[in-house]
């Protein structure tokens, strides 16, 4: 009696779990479930502790970050396998830094001469393709995240340290040919390459390296910021060049001081005809200036710098339109103010053989 009395106590208490039990699913999945949590992030810290690529690592993140979002929603987000599933995300998260914090190191530790075409060293088109790649499995992930979403933060961690060894890079451009400049002795400059004797080698370096970066973002939206800023980096480099040997050109023929002057001038207020009294820019100075410019072009082989070391055939086209729009802004502002009555200049066009136009179809 006491046996049927016993079993009848202990068939009610278990009874009384599985009503419980079954009151909340959810409970009966995490208990059914929580012996999983160990052996999986054992397994998985053994993943991580093989090294797995930057990629893959990321790839697990992000696999790990759906799969913790969806037991999430069946589970509940205080279950013990959801816990678990976040401390693995974390964990690849972190390795995938630490990839990322290791390479950028390694960029850091030592510059990389640039190749004697000045093309994109190695370390260019690995970070090229590692964005890619990284770009792509974020468009391709299963996360509730938008795929398009920006990541700048990771872009920036991998294309920075890119960009800063390009720059130390170019540097070293410019310390060689200080070091070859100096040594003595036939065949100094033997050890330079052909290409870093351009005036602009060091800005043609960098101009490479930046639209080899900004190139592999194109058909990625979600690298919008990063590619904006790359370009943008592009079109201020090549300005600086265009600027640079348009300057040159321009103090060699006298043009370039005309024009400061001309300009102090024009921003303050003075009586009529001071321009044409400064001994600095009377019609003779002046007209001598313009035709020694309009000279200079037409006798040069090369009227126009051809840019050629640097490989993006658009940004050589913004090169050369820039340069030859300097110039010829420099020479109609001057010639400009030549022929305004105000200036006090007389039989002005008798004094300078030639007009912005001219000088348009020479540089055209």
């Amino acid at each position: 009696g006491d046996k049927e009395k016993n079993g009848g106590e202990e068939h009610k208490e278990g009874a009384g779990v599985d009503e419980e039990e079954a009151a909340d699913p959810e409970a009966v999945l995490d208990r059914i479930l929580d012996g999983v949590c160990r052996p999986f992030k054992v397994r998985l810290e053994q993943a991580l502790n093989a090294s797995p690529t930057a990629l893959v690592a990321y790839q697990l993140a992000n696999l790990l970050d759906f799969y913790k979002e969806t037991l999430g929603a069946i589970l509940g987000k205080d279950a013990s396998l959801v816990a678990t599933v976040e401390e693995c995300r974390a964990s690849a998260a972190r390795t995938f830094e630490d990839q990322i914090s290791t390479r950028a190191a390694k960029l850091r530790e030592k510059p990389t001469r640039p190749p004697d075409t000045l093309a994109p060293p190695p370390f260019v088109a690995e970070t090229v393709s590692l964005v890619r790649e990284l770009l792509q499995a974020r468009s391709d992930m299963v996360s509730g995240g938008d795929p398009d979403a920006t990541c700048d933060s990771i872009l920036d961690s991998i294309l920075d340290p890119a960009v800063e060894a390009c720059e130390r890079g170019a540097e070293s451009i410019a310390e060689l040919l200080r070091e070859e400049s100096g040594t003595a002795g036939v065949g100094a400059t033997d050890k330079v390459p052909p290409a870093y004797a351009a005036r602009w080698a060091k800005e043609a370096y960098l101009l490479n390296c930046l639209n080899a970066m900004a190139a592999a973002l194109g058909e990625f939206p979600g690298a919008s910021a990063a590619r904006d800023s790359l370009n943008s980096r592009v079109a201020s480099l090549a300005d600086t060049i265009a600027d640079d040997e348009a300057g040159r050109v321009l103090r060699s023929s006298g043009v370039a001081e005309v024009r400061e002057l001309i300009a102090l001038y024009q921003g303050q207020r003075t009586e009529r005809g001071a321009m044409s009294r400064d001994p600095a820019l009377e019609l003779g100075v002046v007209g001598s200036a313009l035709d020694k410019l309009v000279d200079e072009v037409s006798a040069s082989a090369e009227p126009v710098p051809a840019f050629d070391e640097v490989s993006n055939p658009r940004t050589r086209v913004d090169l050369r339109s820039t340069y030859v729009g300097k110039i010829i802004e420099a020479y109609t502002l001057v010639y400009m103010a030549v022929l305004d009555p105000n200036n006090g200049y007389r039989d002005a066009k008798s004094a300078i053989r030639h007009g912005p136009d001219a000088l348009g179809v020479l540089l055209n």
